[in-house]
């Protein structure tokens, strides 16, 4: 995600909280009822319409009308709960996705997006098996497996993440994220062969992916296809110019010059306070290298 949109999110956040704290304090299950169950279903399609066009606070405002009226509503339950995980409120995402997993055990998106908040909030342990959960109901569900691979390559089981991929590939090809998961895992796994026809195959499904570029790069160099690298490296800040850890990969890769405008550029950004603690480490580390070579 870019600047932008890491700052649109958080202003979204901040108004949805100021709209959470302006109702009168009340648990969900006090529903003041009255609404036919029709009008009930319509309303949460449409603030899983809103949602889905951006418009949280609006979407969230009606997930919380059906909650008021039915508070024993799976689907509004897990939506709302999918909703503040998006905004941040992980805490409360896992008591709402909980809830619905309670009242509908059996939908396999809820275990799915369980494990997402879990994965989030550090329990990698509780987020493998909520989405064996899911798996456990619907095992053609591809993107369960591809989060299953995220998280077991997190807890360094690489050899269980890759198999994960591949059977998310293998419900669903098109799939460019797994095929980027799975590139990465490979290329800790020391495949980097394996691991760029991986990440090619990710670029070729959508070629404006900034982060499979990112990755290609890395596994070039491992391969020491220096020029290649540094290219993809480049591609990746074509798409994503605030991408910090494409700028730091160059810098390692390349030789630097007094006038390097890649040195400019690094030293406009990191002088940037908006700026996240994580990119201001890789464009030091960046900086560092191209000042070395001076």
């Amino acid at each position: 995600m870019n600047r932008a949109a890491k700052r649109h999110q958080k202003t979204l956040a901040r108004k949805a909280a100021k709209n959470r704290r302006g109702h009168s304090p009340r648990p969900l299950g006090q529903g003041r009822g009255g609404t036919p169950a029709g009008r009930v279903s319509e309303l949460v399609q449409r603030g899983a319409r809103l949602h889905q066009a951006g418009r949280v606070q609006e979407a969230e405002a009606i997930y919380r009308q059906v909650l008021d009226n039915d508070p024993d509503r799976a689907d509004a339950n897990h939506l709302l709960g999918v909703l503040l995980y998006q905004l941040g409120d992980h805490a409360q995402a896992l008591e709402l996705i909980s809830r619905a997993i309670a009242m509908a055990p059996n939908t396999p998106a809820y275990h799915n997006n369980l494990g997402n908040v879990l994965k989030v909030l550090g329990r990698l342990d509780d987020a493998v098996a909520s989405y064996y959960k899911a798996l456990a109901i619907k095992p053609d569900y591809a993107e369960a497996n591809n989060n299953l691979g995220a998280v077991l390559k997190e807890l360094g089981r690489l050899d269980d993440a890759v198999a994960s991929y591949y059977k998310a590939l293998a419900i669903k090809p098109d799939y460019a994220e797994a095929h980027n998961n799975l590139g990465t895992a490979l290329k800790e796994l020391g495949q980097f062969e394996e691991a760029v026809a991986s990440y090619h195959q990710a670029l070729a499904i959508k070629p404006d992916y900034a982060k499979a570029h990112n990755n290609l790069g890395i596994a070039l160099k491992e391969l020491g296809r220096l020029e290649e690298a540094v290219a993809s490296h480049y591609k990746a800040l074509a798409i994503n110019p605030d991408y910090a850890e494409a700028h730091m990969n160059i810098a390692y890769i390349k030789k630097h010059s007094e006038y390097d405008i890649d040195i400019k550029a690094m030293e406009e950004k990191y002088a940037n306070p908006d700026i996240s603690d994580e990119r201001r480490i890789y464009l030091a580390f960046g900086l560092g290298k191209a000042f070395e070579d001076l």
